[in-house]
């Protein structure tokens, strides 16, 4: 990593995203433009699995926890045939859904990223510069 700045959101960050990605999300964040790192850093809201976890324990059974990460569907499905299960999906989501937060996490980091990677590459493709030269 070539920014320090970047270094210290990274290490910050570690628990947000899963352990064995991090290595794949330096090389990324290296990608992008020096002007551009702020925006991605400072523009993505990432969902504490700590507070997912707690979501899940005390208001799992509702659905809240899936709703918290977007799973509208699951959300609702689990809200109305939770009690089916005996709370067996509850006590499961207490143990997968920190997983799937910096899953979530990731995910939405690495699209971000793609954006201003792929505006990188778009500003300084040969064929659009050679297509200019021909037009002077």
């Amino acid at each position: 990593m070539k920014n320090n700045g970047l270094e210290i959101w990274v290490m910050s960050k570690q628990k947000h995203f899963p352990k064995e990605k991090m290595m794949l999300l330096k090389e990324q964040l290296d990608k992008v433009p020096v002007d551009k790192v702020g925006m991605v850093t400072g523009s993505v809201e990432l969902k504490d699995p700590n507070n997912i976890l707690l979501m899940s324990i005390f208001l799992g059974g509702f659905g809240v926890d899936r709703f918290m990460l977007g799973d509208t569907g699951l959300g609702v499905a689990k809200l109305l045939l939770g009690w089916v299960t005996f709370g067996i999906w509850w006590v499961v989501d207490i143990f997968l859904t920190p997983k799937k937060a910096r899953e979530v996490n990731y995910n939405t980091i690495m699209q971000m990223i793609s954006g201003y990677t792929n505006t990188k590459q778009e500003e300084t493709s040969p064929d659009e510069t050679e297509a200019e030269n021909r037009l002077q």
